[in-house]
């Protein structure tokens, strides 16, 4: 099953912790829209961090779908 991320906003940004908005379409998945947050320092782990933290949260829905 495939979900496509149509469009990422960087909703806020506190220095630390960034909140991010995904709008979700494809597969069994109806469009959505999910907000990410991570929560670590510094300019590669923060992407890394966000990365993760979308990585988990489609994983999430992915699950929520086939049950």
């Amino acid at each position: 099953m495939k979900i496509n991320i149509e469009k990422c906003y960087l909703v806020g940004w506190d220095g630390h912790n960034a909140r991010v908005e995904l709008v979700l379409t494809g597969g069994y998945v109806e469009p959505r829209t999910v907000k990410v947050e991570s929560n670590k320092f510094g300019d590669k782990m923060f992407r890394r961090n966000l990365r993760l933290a979308i990585g988990r949260e489609l994983l999430r829905i992915r699950r929520e779908v086939a049950a």
